[in-house]
């Protein structure tokens, strides 16, 4: 369960933090104000120079020594104790995701990797699929296949081709939605990637700034830490999300209600994770996680509980 904010400012003195950095997952405007993520994110940031140098820089951001985004040696996890997390409802983050990597609107997102070699699974995604409603309610239509990823003998090896069947992009639909393959990395370093290892491990404290309550969450963790608790400088204003750039190629993220049970269903492993996460956040409160779970429950009603249910395999 979740822990009371209340009293708890002292114990995280000396302890340094590390910061996750969930992609899609509106961690971007954090970023720029965290001095360690600075770097790595500053092309998204408006600035050339860390915005807040001087008695303005966040406890939270003196206090994050290791940080990690779109990485696959993990480094951070055995760094520190007391870690931070960016979340978002799963099914808003995957549907960022399609926005964000699909290839028509990659040149406009991220025009220097549209120069390079995109990975074939955005452009197996992006032309099977005209829009966000077509994967989502053709794409998972029909029951729960295997991890493209198992050594199951029913798993299905995914083809590559310019003259893909709908059964075929189907298969894409599910892997990718599920994060079996990494279609452009972001749908696959999901919130299972990067925080198996970390719910797994008693002995971390975990943070959790929920991007629907982004503000609310980084002054609570700011003065947990020992700092002034001020507003995250830019929270209402997203960076380096989709739904803010004009003139993408792809652009609607309407679905069916079809399409909608069915990214729950396909989403439901991911699902639990994310509840795991919003119940182990030492920072929420009681109040917090089942506001929540009421979101939550707008977009996947069959989620009731924060305690993590058995998914439809």
């Amino acid at each position: 369960a979740a822990v009371a904010v209340a009293g708890r400012e002292g114990e995280y003195a000396g302890r340094d933090m590390t910061y996750i950095h969930v992609g899609k997952a509106g961690g971007s405007t954090s970023s720029c104000n965290i001095r360690e993520a600075f770097p790595t994110v500053k092309k998204h940031c408006g600035t050339r120079h860390f915005p807040a140098d001087g008695p303005s820089e966040s406890q939270i951001s003196r206090k994050v020594s290791c940080y990690t985004h779109y990485n696959d040696n993990m480094h951070c996890y055995d760094v520190n104790d007391l870690f931070v997390i960016n979340t978002r409802n799963p099914v808003h983050r995957i549907a960022s995701w399609y926005l964000y990597e699909h290839a028509w609107n990659e040149p406009w997102n991220n025009p220097g990797r549209a120069k390079s070699n995109p990975r074939c699974g955005v452009f197996m995604i992006s032309t099977c699929f005209e829009s966000w409603d077509h994967l989502a309610t053709e794409g998972l239509r029909g029951p729960v296949p295997p991890p493209s990823s198992s050594s199951s003998s029913e798993a299905v090896k995914l083809r590559v081709g310019s003259d893909l069947t709908p059964r075929e992009c189907s298969r894409w639909a599910w892997a990718a939605v599920r994060g079996d393959i990494p279609a452009n990395y972001h749908n696959a370093w999901n919130y299972d990637w990067y925080a198996h290892r970390l719910l797994e491990d008693e002995t971390k404290e975990v943070f959790n700034l929920r991007v629907e309550h982004v503000d609310l969450d980084w002054r609570a963790i700011d003065e947990m830490v020992g700092g002034t608790g001020d507003a995250l400088p830019g929270a209402d204003t997203p960076r380096n999300d989709a739904s803010t750039k004009v003139h993408l190629p792809v652009s609607n993220r309407t679905v069916s209600d079809e399409g909608m049970r069915n990214l729950c269903r396909a989403l439901c492993e991911e699902i639990q994770v994310y509840k795991k996460l919003l119940a182990r956040a030492v920072n929420l409160r009681e109040e917090d996680v089942r506001e929540s779970m009421e979101e939550l429950r707008t977009t996947c009603p069959e989620e009731t509980s924060v305690e993590p249910r058995a998914c439809e395999s």
